[in-house]
This record gives C-alpha cells, structure tokens and sequence, in this order.
C-alpha cells in the first residue's frame, strides 16, 4: 500500500473540508481512533480521517480546486 499524507484546511490556507465526491469498489474511511466513516459526498472528512481503497476501490477526494485521485491498494491520511 501507498501512504500519503496531505496539509489540512489550517495548514493550506483554506477553510474547505475535503471531501470524497467519487468512489467505486472497496472504499473505507475511518479516523485514528478507529471510528469507521459512511463513505457520502456530503460527509466532511476531517483531520487524521483515514481512505483506504481495497483491490477493487478507486476514490476521488477535492477540497475547493484541489483534488486527490486514490487508485486500487492506497491509504491516505489527512494530516495538519
């Protein structure tokens, strides 16, 4: 797996929450204590939240202009 850290609203300047907008396949989102997410567009995800894509799974994350595109096998975690 593929891990990848990424800069949180704070850090990059903007007051947007990333969210996810797109995904297929196995797609989970859980924060560092565990906590296991619905993967939904309108769901903010928030610091330390956890995407993983399973074999099958491919994710599409944005946050105003910026976008995150999560293919088979990768774990993301959003960081400050």
């Amino acid at each position: 797996m593929l891990g990848l850290g990424f800069a949180t609203s704070a850090q990059a300047g903007t007051d947007e929450a990333w969210r996810i907008v797109q995904s297929a396949g196995d797609v989970r989102v859980s924060t560092e204590a565990d906590a296991a997410m619905v993967v939904d567009p309108r769901t903010e995800l928030p610091e330390g939240a956890i995407v993983t894509t399973g074999k099958n799974g491919r994710a599409v994350i944005r946050r105003g202009q910026e976008q995150v595109i999560l293919q088979p096998l990768t774990r993301l975690v959003l960081t400050r």
